[in-house]
């Protein structure tokens, strides 16, 4: 059985995750594991984490038990096993210790921890996504990367960032492509080796020069080829400057197209997802156009939903996903009054000619705008509470309990809000029930139960929803499952208090075993 060894594990582990941790000059890195109870023979998992200094050299060493149903945080604030090794910049690996071991180019997908993570400047600037570094033991095809938008100007300057494990990565085995507005591209490699568990921070500015003048006033669609090995990783993009924050790249997909007749028959996936427009915040959507499957651009219909569920705008046919190109639109824009504060979400569907083939997905990089910083989170379209999805499930008769998580905040500088929309197609008429349960590491502290009208946002902050743990600071992170019939559409803000600037994340599904079937929430 190939497992993965090494002499500084403890255990034979089947799998690992790479994160990067920072813990320097005022830097903060709390992180979140979860583990569904809802499997086959869930136990607790053993974990072996290893952090390594700037040089690769280990700097600290723990275990521990990752309990079903249990919140896990690690946070460089609070005092543990970390704490000897110090301020440091580097590389935290969680090693998947199974027993008995198991081989990593066959572990099941229910072994990937997917961490989520928060970084905390020490002038209360914020930053959140889920991490997706892995070992993927074999791994010899070239990675490539995809959803990545950025903007560039001399104030606001932007980076990727590769968080190598066990494997040496050769000199030169990466090349960016930036491509402007104008769509002018720019090639250029990263020449230097990649040392085991390092962390690699290409600024995009040190490849190409004059970026900025590149990219005049719009933003850039970046792109990129890695030959890895051993390695199954989405970069982080971290925007410094003006304005701070970090979300995590994708990889390309072979997906097939997707047969007219077919689309037309679910009345066209929705990408939903969350708006928020005040005197703060701003969102910006970026249609991509990136998987392999199909050439052919196409035209999208746009919709926005006000937070109680009421259309204020519907534009058919108003934009085009394009093929390796960008488009990117303000969703002020389709507000009548821009200047009045707006929450709700937008639902993004294609629009063929009939007959017409489409992409597999809409992709769609949401962008949340502040003064000093910008969130983004990728999202995909689905069949959100489709007839026919609803249909199906009826008939096979899973009545499935759907649920998802974020790690959340209550303390005297950040606080979480959560929009949970209940996104459907035309002439959705269903309301939705959810169940929120805020989780520590004992279990549920406390649950509640929320109520949702078709095509309605709920907004709410989670201390104030749950208002005994606002006034205990001391358990100032937490987990919140969302758990529902219906498929909900969420994303977690993590709010400054004193600044309004937010973080952003998207819900992570859980696949819980009925006995038949693991649950599939849409979107995920």
């Amino acid at each position: 059985m190939a497992v993965l060894k090494a002499d500084f594990i403890g255990r034979v582990a089947s799998g690992a995750e790479y994160l990067w941790w920072r813990s320097e000059e005022g830097m903060r890195t709390t992180i979140a594991l979860f583990r569904s109870g809802r499997q086959t023979g869930t136990t607790c998992l053993p974990i072996e984490a290893v952090l390594f200094d700037r040089e690769g050299g280990v700097a600290a060493r723990w275990q521990f038990e990752l309990q079903p149903e249990r919140a896990c945080i690690i946070d460089s604030g609070v005092a543990g096993p970390w704490t000897t090794a110090g301020p440091i910049n580097g590389v935290l690996a969680l090693y998947v210790c199974p027993d008995p071991p198991q081989d990593p180019r066959q572990t099941d997908s229910t072994l990937r921890l997917y961490p989520l993570v928060t970084w905390r400047r020490a002038d209360g600037r914020i930053a959140s996504l889920h991490s997706d570094h892995a070992l993927s033991l074999g791994t010899s095809q070239p990675q490539r990367f995809t959803e990545i938008v950025v903007c560039e100007s001399e104030d606001e300057r932007n980076a990727l960032v590769i968080v190598n494990g066990e494997t040496p990565q050769a000199a030169a085995a990466l090349t960016l492509t930036v491509q402007n507005a104008a769509h002018e591209a720019r090639s250029a490699r990263y020449a230097p080796a990649m040392a085991p568990h390092t962390v690699h921070r290409i600024v995009l500015a040190d490849l190409f020069s004059d970026l900025p003048h590149f990219a005049g006033s719009d933003a850039l669609l970046v792109s990129g080829t890695f030959a890895s090995l051993d390695l199954e990783t989405r970069p982080y993009v971290e925007t410094t400057g003006q304005r701070w924050g970090l979300y995590h790249a994708g990889d390309v997909y072979k997906w097939h197209p997707r047969p007219y007749l077919q689309h037309a028959y679910v009345d066209g996936e929705v990408n939903p997802m969350a708006v928020v427009n005040n005197d703060v915040v701003t969102t910006w959507v970026n249609l991509l156009h990136s998987h392999d499957g199909m050439e052919d651009d196409t035209p999208v219909d746009v919709r926005l939903f006000d937070d109680a569920g009421r259309c204020v705008a519907s534009r058919p046919r108003w934009k085009v996903a394009r093929r390796h190109k960008l488009t990117r639109f303000c969703a002020s824009e389709l507000l009548e009054d821009p200047s009045q504060p707006f929450s709700g979400h937008i639902a993004i569907t294609f629009s063929p000619e009939p007959g017409q083939d489409v992409p597999y997905h809409v992709q769609a990089l949401m962008e949340y705008r502040s003064a000093h910083v910008v969130a983004r989170v990728m999202g995909w379209s689905d069949e959100w509470n489709s007839d026919i999805k609803r249909a199906r499930r009826s008939r096979l008769g899973q009545a499935d309990e759907i649920r998802a998580y974020f790690m959340v905040w209550n303390d005297a500088e950040l606080e979480s809000l959560v929009a949970i929309a209940n996104a459907g197609h035309s002439h959705y008429q269903d309301s939705a029930t959810a169940e929120l349960t805020l989780l520590g590491p004992d279990g549920p502290v406390m649950k509640d139960t929320i109520s949702i009208a078709p095509y309605a946002s709920a907004f709410f902050a989670v201390g104030e929803r749950f208002p005994a743990w606002r006034e205990h600071l001391k358990a100032g992170t937490a987990l919140l499952i969302i758990s529902s019939c219906s498929d909900l559409a969420s994303i977690a803000f993590t709010r400054h208090r004193s600044s309004g600037a937010l973080a952003a994340e998207h819900f992570l599904a859980l696949w819980d075993w009925t006995g038949t079937h693991y649950t599939e929430a849409a979107g995920s």
